[in-house]
């Protein structure tokens, strides 16, 4: 989120250091990422630069015309999920269900 601006939301997909998706409708011209440090370009006219820490990226927004701006994610964490391994007996909370241990 950048200070002033409505939250948008990131979603990215990675194959190998490159990096795509998009940014709330705009979609990203460029994405790339190089251990912890990423950079993306928005139509062309913003350029993302971060830092990943966790669940987080901050860093600074460039925009032609106007002062860098720091900005910031947050992965947004989604209810459960189930994994189907092809397990005979289901688990949940990592007991096997009915077992009152």
């Amino acid at each position: 989120s950048l200070p002033g601006e409505p939250e948008r939301e990131l979603r990215l997909a990675q194959r190998f250091q490159m990096l795509s998706g998009q940014l709330g409708a705009q979609p990203l011209a460029e994405g790339r990422v190089n251990g912890r440090s990423l950079r993306l370009v928005v139509a062309g006219a913003q350029t993302y630069t971060g830092t990943l820490d966790g669940d987080t990226i901050s860093g600074e927004v460039s925009r032609a015309g106007a002062a860098p701006q720091a900005w910031r994610a947050q992965r947004i964490k989604r209810g459960r999920m189930d994994i189907d391994a092809g397990t005979e007996t289901p688990f949940q909370s990592g007991s096997p269900m009915g077992d009152s241990r």
